[in-house]
């Protein structure tokens, strides 16, 4: 009696898995499952450390020298073709990485947050032993990320954000009593500021504040239009606070209508002035539920003024060790302070 032709299949196929460079020591990859159903062969592995390709040769028998079979395709770590061939017998081979690329991956495994493309390419182009080497004096690498920007700027400054419809209503404060001027809130659809309708009622500030587009808490009731300062048109909002706002009942707030989805992406800006009291980065604008929220100044200058949030440090630290060149550097603060913070080490004390 006739075997089926997938049981025959499978045991031609389970004769042979071979491995094909001499440059990788051990075993070869082991085989984790062969079928053969549904009109498909199907042969999986398991990963082999630095490989570069993994390819599948077949022969009708085995005097006869293996050829790559191209009727199928790798994708991961397993090859499938449609069940249309004869029975055959079939090699897994593996070709390792280039002796160059494996240092270029470990280099950047070991001493920075991982490899990326940008990185990649530029180790491989300078070569792993430079890049040591230029790890090993971070005095010498030159950057000027934006995340270290201090924004000292007194004069009209310009903050956008981007996030999604957590809610239809807008509330601009002060994070602290004083004052300033805002003007110009646009919130538009989409990731591009200003490109688009505006959904915010009298942005601008160039008519009188009404309930029917903002409502006035009590802690900002000195608050009303203003020509004595303005980045366009002919007024802006005079943003005045007796203590601090957070909410709807301590805010300057609107209802969006037609209401927003949380579904779709939203870009708020706006253009505040500080006053003489406070900083830039004592105003926010944000939807309730923070889906968008707006506040001048970056990281930098939020850790210099000394205001910053546990978050923002972290976010500091995640955007160094994304951004930064001296990863070196980067990998071993963070390891210093998650040291000192583990062992409740007080700043200052020697290691």
């Amino acid at each position: 009696m006739t075997a089926p032709r997938s049981f025959a299949f499978l045991l031609a196929l389970c004769l042979c898995a071979a491995f094909q460079s001499p440059a990788l020591s051990g075993d070869p990859p082991a085989l984790g499952s062969i079928t053969a159903t549904n009109g498909q062969k199907v042969i999986n592995w398991t990963p082999y450390p630095a490989a570069f390709q993994y390819k599948i040769f077949r022969a009708n028998d085995l005097s006869q020298p293996f050829i790559e079979d191209t009727s199928g395709s790798v994708a991961g770590f397993n090859w499938a073709s449609p069940l249309t061939d004869p029975l055959g017998f079939y090699q897994l081979r593996v070709t390792p990485m280039d002796t160059n690329a494996l240092l270029t991956a470990n280099v950047l495994n070991r001493l920075a947050y991982g490899p990326t493309p940008d990185e990649l390419e530029r180790v491989r182009a300078i070569g792993p032993d430079n890049y040591i080497q230029e790890q090993l004096a971070p005095e010498l690498i030159t950057e000027n990320l934006s995340i270290d920007v201090v924004n000292t700027n007194s004069g009209w400054q310009y903050v956008t954000a981007t996030g999604n419809g957590s809610s239809s209503i807008l509330y601009v404060y002060l994070t602290k009593a004083g004052e300033g001027y805002i003007d110009d809130i646009v919130l538009v659809r989409g990731t591009v500021p200003e490109a688009g309708i505006n959904l915010v009622r009298n942005g601008g500030f160039e008519v009188p504040l009404a309930t029917n587009d903002w409502t006035v808490s009590s802690n900002h009731f000195g608050s009303d239009v203003s020509t004595a300062q303005q980045h366009s048109g002919n007024s802006s909002l005079h943003i005045t606070a007796s203590s601090a706002g957070s909410t709807q009942g301590s805010s300057i707030w609107q209802t969006i209508s037609p209401a927003l989805s949380s579904a779709q992406t939203y870009t708020l800006s706006y253009w505040f002035l500080p006053g003489s009291n406070i900083t830039s980065g004592d105003v926010t604008v944000r939807l309730s539920g923070s889906g968008i929220v707006g506040t001048p100044g970056t990281l930098a200058t939020h850790l210099v003024q000394g205001r910053a949030s546990m978050d923002e440090l972290r976010a500091w630290h995640v955007q160094h060790g994304v951004q930064s060149r001296r990863q070196l550097l980067e990998v071993l603060d963070q390891r210093h302070l998650l040291r000192r913070r583990n062992h409740h080490w007080p700043v200052g004390d020697p290691d």
